[in-house]
């Protein structure tokens, strides 16, 4: 598996597009850098925010 992590590793995560075993992987390389903490947590508000707008929008 590789040691870097991207943006889009991050996304995926957040989106259930990764294995089990790739998610922990990321999880994993996500606890080592503050920067990828940060943008997770901004990831997963902004999907949050996302869900919520479209919910109202249905009904």
């Amino acid at each position: 598996m590789k040691e870097y992590l991207s943006d889009l590793d991050i996304q995926a995560l957040i989106d259930d597009e990764l294995s089990p075993r790739e998610a922990e992987h990321v999880h994993a390389l996500i606890q080592q850098q503050e920067w990828a903490q940060q943008r997770y947590e901004e990831l997963k508000e902004q999907k949050k925010l996302l869900k919520n707008y479209y919910q109202k929008i249905q009904h």
